[in-house]
């Protein structure tokens, strides 16, 4: 009995120990992928946003603040601000907003 229950530990925690490797190595290819996106986009001088429209937020990726030469550490321009920069995304928002 006592050999099974031993058997059955080193099974755990071998597979364990594999599961935490395969988490790391998706952390890494996940990392991997988010600096290559930045580094392209910073190298084609393309960037990238999102409006979510059931809370309102805004995010910009690093290169949209460089685009528009505002600072990253101030944060994201607000719904209205976003609208004064794309006057003709407010028709497509309202129209999304009662699809939801």
């Amino acid at each position: 009995m006592r050999r099974k229950l031993t058997d059955i530990e080193t099974k755990f925690s071998q597979t364990h120990t594999a599961g935490k490797e395969s988490i790391t190595a998706l952390k890494r290819a996940l990392h991997e992928s988010e600096f290559k996106l930045l580094e392209t986009q910073r190298l084609s001088h393309i960037g990238t946003w999102e409006y979510d429209l059931r809370s309102g937020k805004v995010h910009w990726s690093p290169e949209i603040f460089r685009i528009h030469g505002m600072d990253p550490r101030k944060g994201e321009p607000s719904y209205s601000e976003l609208l004064t920069q794309y006057p003709n995304y407010s028709e497509v928002s309202t129209k999304s907003k009662r699809e939801l």
